[in-house]
């Protein structure tokens, strides 16, 4: 059974942001959360984190413990005239579950919300239908009308964009 502390440590390395390549904030909330528990942190200059707990034993066994920080995610490509978030993947992304996600863009000026969207099915060909829709053919809804909208907002080209994350426990740990 997991204690309090740790589930609520999980959580908030969870939602921190981190898609690859900006992976700043959830960098940090990991120093915060490692940095009573250990005698050394350091961060070099590819954003890794090196923390170092000295054993007791000088001669006793080492141990490395080797984590990815960051996420899959999205990175905005453009926006159309008609105010649509085209992106890129970072990372591997299966195009398949994109439809209908639920994004968070990271502008400079916060947090825009959207929704992943594709051609719909009354506009869609038959042939359409029955194959896989390709990331650069989806889009992303941010409830704006116009390119101008969608910059006055913060959102640019650049701007990395996470899945819309949130902290649940499925069982409470116990077998029947």
């Amino acid at each position: 059974m997991m204690t309090d502390e740790i589930l609520e440590t999980l959580k908030k390395l969870i939602l921190a942001p981190g898609p690859t390549g900006f992976e700043h904030q959830v960098r940090e909330v990991f120093i915060k959360e490692i940095k009573d528990h250990v005698d050394q942190v350091q961060v070099d200059t590819l954003g890794n984190v090196i923390a170092i707990k000295t054993g007791r034993k000088k001669n006793g066994p080492k141990i490395m413990v080797a984590a990815h920080l960051d996420e899959i995610g999205l990175i905005v490509k453009y926006v159309d005239e008609a105010g649509w978030v085209y992106f890129e993947l970072l990372g591997f992304v299966d195009e398949r579950a994109l439809a209908g996600q639920l994004v968070s863009i990271h502008t400079d000026h916060g947090t825009v919300s959207g929704v992943v969207g594709i051609k719909g099915k009354l506009f869609a060909k038959p042939e359409e239908l029955a194959k896989s829709i390709p990331a650069s053919e989806m889009w992303i809804d941010v409830g704006v009308a116009s390119r101008k909208e969608a910059l006055e907002i913060g959102i640019k080209i650049g701007d990395p964009i996470t899945f819309q994350k949130r902290f649940e426990i499925l069982r409470d740990g116990k077998s029947t």
